[in-house]
């Protein structure tokens, strides 16, 4: 299986736009180095905003750690009340979810006013174990987001037995806060219209080296060169070599069966995801595939090797297995014909998970949106929001907890 694996966004879609590699100089107020969601995004609000923005990717839009992503996102961004108190108290840990839940109400709305379709259905988000031994974190979770105020139910285990397909011991269910969507569709979208408002987009340049002296200066791999005020590095690969003491490597894995014609014991579609770590997210593809994805590990290469040294073939294999036995678990009545993909994406995370957004003391004229998979769709709404603002000189609250230089990761 390791080596059939390939991204599923670009596989099942056609390519909506193409875009012209740098041949010339180009003269610009902000430069985003990076054409996956998190890129676009920082284009498109860049551009609404007046400022005259260039985007250049190494590949395509899209094509990167985008094209093999969930088709989901979630309000909490797959973090836990629980867990983010190892970080910052409870109340600080609310206030972040719920930035989590306006974002997602951001991103509705952005949808609604973009061409195309990129699938973008509202779902509840459901945690849940199997576990009767869990139950005691699970009901402090439920009690601590009812606290904050988040529209969220508590299903015990006989209140869901005539509900859902598979067993429960216990599930936190929060109304309309996660959703469904085709993430490299999306990307596409936010990159047409930043064009349609003055951005331009330069596909197939890498940005061979970035000079922060008095502005920007930007060297090519089509041997142009780009001169910016300020730029936005939003590639994760770049990101995570200049924080490379402050980011860990991670592999995730994604399974996507064939499109099943009628899914059984599933009600609203919501996007499931297990309690515990590693969890495991099972959710519904806008064409109707069942995904699962997760389980993640240290850095595994597309050839199944560990740091690009050791060969680990029969792990991910391993991983792909479990994670087909997720969606034969909870839909048994559901007829799965298959499963079509089997994807392996690489992606950075910050030692406390949160994403990196900002500026850099080391990097005064640079802005950093490093927004880590699974969720990072819905944390590159805060992110492009927030770089947007300081881009136009404006201070942000939020800015402390995302930033480069914060304490927590050091």
């Amino acid at each position: 299986m390791i080596n059939s694996t390939y991204p599923i966004w670009t596989d099942i879609n056609e390519v909506p736009a193409q875009y012209p590699w740098l041949d010339r100089d180009v003269i610009c107020d902000v430069c985003v180095v990076g054409g996956g969601i998190t890129g676009a995004l920082c284009a498109l609000r860049l551009a609404q905003s007046g400022i005259d923005t260039v985007l250049i990717t190494e590949n395509r839009i899209g094509s990167g750690a985008t094209a093999s992503t969930m088709p989901c996102v979630e309000y909490d961004f797959g973090h836990t009340i629980h867990s983010l108190k190892k970080r910052m108290d409870e109340e600080s840990a609310a206030e972040f979810i719920k930035m989590g839940a306006d974002a997602l109400s951001e991103l509705s709305h952005l949808v609604e006013t973009l061409d195309g379709d990129c699938g973008f259905t509202l779902r509840d988000s459901m945690i849940f174990t199997d576990d009767a031994s869990e139950l005691s974190l699970l009901n402090n979770e439920f009690m601590a987001r009812r606290k904050a105020g988040f529209d969220c139910s508590y299903i015990s285990r006989s209140s869901a037995r005539d509900v859902f397909s598979f067993d429960i011991a216990g599930a936190i269910v929060s109304k309309g806060l996660a959703a469904e969507l085709d993430p490299y569709r999306l990307a596409h979208m936010c990159a047409q219209r930043a064009t349609e408002i003055g951005a331009r987009i330069f596909e197939n340049t890498k940005a061979e080296m970035i000079e922060c002296d008095d502005g920007i200066l930007i060297e090519t791999s089509t041997r142009r060169l780009i001169s910016a005020k300020k730029a936005v590095i939003a590639g994760g690969d770049s990101c995570s070599q200049i924080f490379e003491s402050q980011t860990t490597a991670k592999t995730g894995f994604m399974v996507a069966t064939e499109p099943v014609e009628k899914m059984v014991g599933w009600p609203g579609r919501c996007v499931i995801r297990t309690w515990g770590n590693p969890t495991v997210t099972v959710a519904a593809s806008p064409d109707n595939r069942i995904c699962a994805g997760g389980l993640t590990t240290a850095a595994v290469d597309e050839e199944g090797r560990l740091y690009g040294i050791i060969p680990i073939h029969k792990l991910c294999n391993r991983r792909f297995q479990e994670l087909e036995e997720m969606p034969c678990y909870l839909f048994p009545e559901t007829d799965i014909n298959g499963f079509e993909f089997a994807c392996i994406s690489k992606y950075s995370e910050t030692y406390d998970r949160l994403p990196i957004i900002g500026q850099s003391s080391r990097s005064p004229d640079c802005f950093f949106a490093l927004c880590p998979a699974p969720n990072a769709a819905l944390m590159s709404v805060i992110a492009a929001s927030l770089i947007t603002r300081l881009c136009s000189g404006e201070y942000a609250d939020e800015y402390e907890l995302f930033s480069p230089d914060r304490k927590s990761l050091k």
